[in-house]
Order: C-alpha cells, then structure tokens, then sequence
C-alpha cells in the first residue's frame, strides 16, 4: 500500500512538472549568457494540462497575443511565425521539447532570423521562454508573472538576450529622416515569389507604396509586407525605388 501511494505521488509530481510552462526543459541550461540580436522570430505554443506542447492552432488566445508585433521594453523587434505548412514540416513539439537547436537554426534559416525565441503558456496563464541565437546555444528562463502574460514574454526575451543593459540601450536599424527599412522575416510564395515583413519609416512606406516592383501585402502601422512582384533581388529593387535597406 505504501509503495503504491509513493508511486502514485511520484507521478503526481511528474505530471504536474511537465505541464508547468517549461516542461522538461533542462535546468543546466537555464539563464546562459546570449547576445542582443538585432530581432526575434517568435513561436508562441501552449502546454496543455498532459505536459505536451499544442504548437499551430492560429485561433488560441495565446498565437492570437502574438499576432500583432511589439517589441521587447529595450526595442529588439519581435515578429511571430506564420505557421505555414513548410513551418509545421520543420519543427514538432516533441523538438520544442529537446530544445532543439538543429530545429530552430532550420526554422531560423527559412525566416532570414538572426534568433528565435519559444513562448510557452500554460492552463494557468504562467510563461517560459526558451531562446536560441545564430552561432550559440538554447536557453531559457521562466517569466515574472507578475502582469500581463505577453509583457512578461517580451521582458523574459529581454533578460536572456543581454538582460538589464539591453534594456538600457535600445537600438533601432531604421533611421529617422532618410528613406529606410528592415527586413524581420520572409516566406516563399507561389509561382516563386517572396513575401518580406519589414519595418519602414513613413518616408520609406511612400516610395514602396509608389514602386511598380513591390506590392504591399498587408500592413500595421510600420510594419509592411511587401512581395517582389518581378522575382529580383530585394535589396536592388529596394535600393532603385530609394529605400536603404542597412544590414542587420
């Protein structure tokens, strides 16, 4: 009888760890030091009460938070997976899991994305972040959930990518006064075109609204996704229609 209640206190306590945010998500590899990427391709997911990861339901509150981007409280730019069918091919949630790195760099690779960064929300609304950048390793940290779930995101994203002092020098890759834009992501279309979400000032919005070579997709405030209806190089149609497109 005594085994039989340690047994089943134990996978009491197994359970509930694994349907806490992090789930498995090794302890030795909690809070390493990374460096400030100029953006963060977002992945948001939900851990369901049986510890697994529920990765592309478009319609859950939580991918729905991440829709529309915002920044980190220092500035570094978030911009949230499409979810695609080539995405769901690249990356399942037992890989979420393993805290992958082949998975993200892939992931990385398709998005032009310099790091990645994996919300995770459970039943109880309390987050953990995992994090990879280009060149380094995975790590993660749970978020102060002392506010708003997505705050708590952003500000966890802030810590593990250079903490307090990235939140003292935002930095910014598009230039007041002059014509500019960033690219945050990209995805292949039909019949060979490319969709890029960029970010453009109002000066750069007008000559890509006025450009014969760029149609303008969608749009959130500065935020742009344009394809290049002519199948060149973004950069050289971009630099013919006025509109620098500084490196990361």
């Amino acid at each position: 009888m005594r085994r039989a209640f340690a047994a089943s206190m134990l996978l009491v306590a197994s359970s509930a760890a694994l349907a806490s945010p992090q789930g498995v998500w090794p302890e030795d590899a909690r809070s390493l030091p990374m460096g400030r990427p100029s953006w963060v391709l977002v992945v948001p997911a939900v851990r369901g009460g049986d510890g697994r990861i529920q990765l592309w339901d478009r319609f859950s509150p939580w991918s729905r938070e991440w829709v529309v981007p915002r920044p980190t409280p220092s500035g570094v730019r978030t911009v949230s997976i499409s979810g695609d069918a080539e995405d769901q091919k690249l990356i399942r949630s037992e890989q979420l899991d393993n805290m992958s790195s082949e998975t993200l760099r892939l992931l990385a690779g398709k998005y032009g994305a310099e790091a990645v960064a994996v919300v995770v929300e459970d039943a109880g609304s309390a987050v953990a972040v995992a994090v990879w950048k280009r060149g380094g390793h995975a790590t993660w940290e749970a978020a102060d959930m002392a506010g708003d779930p997505r705050k708590a995101a952003l500000a966890t994203i802030d810590d593990l990518f250079g903490g307090a002092d990235a939140r003292e020098a935002p930095v910014s890759s598009v230039s007041d006064g002059v014509p500019s834009a960033s690219i945050l992501a990209q995805r292949s279309l039909e019949g060979g075109l490319v969709e890029y979400r960029i970010t453009a000032n109002e000066e750069a919005a007008r000559l890509i609204d006025a450009s014969p070579s760029l149609r303008v997709s969608g749009r959130d405030g500065d935020t742009m996704d344009v394809v290049v209806v002519d199948g060149r190089d973004v950069e050289d149609v971009m630099r013919e229609a006025g509109v620098s497109l500084p490196s990361p």
